[in-house]
């Protein structure tokens, strides 16, 4: 196991979001925000990677997909309390060295 898929788990266990969903084309409120915020959590752990490689950690080719969840994370932390817990509660499992 990496230490994106225990990312991924995190935000699963946080959002009820399962890591086939987060990784896959849905794109419902629920799997885009948990993506949202995996994408942002990735970010902080790797933060010199590139953003073909943070949207490849979600099953994207697409470089945009991180911008824009880049974006709507840090959107999101200012003005949605509920996004907000969920990124605490995601951080609140540990990731492995």
């Amino acid at each position: 196991m990496t230490n994106i898929d225990f990312i991924i788990g995190a935000v699963e266990s946080a959002s009820g979001v399962d890591p086939g969903s987060i990784t896959g084309p849905r794109r419902t409120r629920s799997v885009a925000y948990a993506r949202f915020a995996a994408v942002w959590l990735i970010r902080k752990r790797y933060p010199s990677w590139s953003l073909k490689q943070l949207s490849g950690a979600v099953g994207r080719a697409d470089h945009a997909t991180a911008i824009n969840a880049l974006r709507q994370a840090s959107r999101l932390i200012q003005r949605d309390e509920s996004f907000l817990n969920m990124i605490r509660r995601a951080t609140a499992f540990p990731v492995n060295p």
